[in-house]
């Protein structure tokens, strides 16, 4: 299974698992792959302020957030010492994290997803997580979920 897996994307949302999942990816990397994508998909903010001033407040949170996923990301990949010939990419955006996962793959020539069973949303913490039962059942490649 290893040698046909070029390209792991890694959904990353901070949680314990997902640091798991990009454990495991690291695991993989050993073996012919080539491109390790970790992706953080935040949910969009549910209201839109008129107010030019609270807009502008809003945008500095997304921009800071993104530099703190950003380089808790960067220290982990480091951590885990990836092999010098896979590149490690990473991706932070906003919109739906279950759509925007599968469509990446689909789009960027993914051969496995690598994801967490349950996220960091509290209610999705049965048996499965919505976002990651999404994954499994519309992606176009293989999904190894890890608990």
């Amino acid at each position: 299974m290893a040698k046909n897996i070029h390209h792991i994307l890694v959904g990353f949302d901070g949680s314990e698992q997902s640091k798991k999942a990009l454990k495991h990816a690291r695991s993989l990397a050993d073996f012919a792959v080539s491109r390790v994508t970790v992706m953080q998909v935040f949910e969009p903010s549910t209201f839109s302020p008129s107010d030019t001033i609270m807009l502008e407040a809003i945008k500095k949170f997304h921009k800071e957030e993104d530099m703190r996923v950003r380089k808790e990301i960067r220290e982990l990949t480091k951590q885990l010492d990836f092999p010098e010939t896979v590149t490690v990419d990473i991706l932070t955006k906003r919109g739906t994290p279950k759509r925007d996962i599968v469509a990446y793959a689909k789009h960027h020539q993914v051969d496995l997803i690598v994801v967490g069973a349950t996220g960091t949303h509290g209610v999705e913490r049965v048996l499965i997580g919505s976002t990651t039962s999404y994954i499994l059942n519309h992606a176009h490649c293989n999904v190894l979920i890890v608990k």
